[in-house]
């Protein structure tokens, strides 16, 4: 009876509870992708100098061949 209530209810809400549930989700997205930004930014940086050191390697290493 409990599920029939809460389904009804959904249907029920107010525009305005609506529009609040949506802004809610929105933020709660919206922080989850800053978070996921903020990771992808500090592999973007890593993988640069992992880049710098493996050319720095390269190009010590043909060096040495000369």
């Amino acid at each position: 009876m409990s599920e029939k209530t809460k389904r009804t209810s959904i249907w029920d809400e107010s525009s305005e509870g609506v529009l609040k549930r949506g802004l809610n989700a929105m933020t709660r997205m919206c922080d989850v992708l800053t978070e996921q930004n903020k990771t992808l930014n500090n592999d973007i940086e890593k993988l640069r100098k992992k880049v710098e050191r493996l050319q720095d390697k390269l190009l010590h290493n043909q060096l040495e061949k000369e």
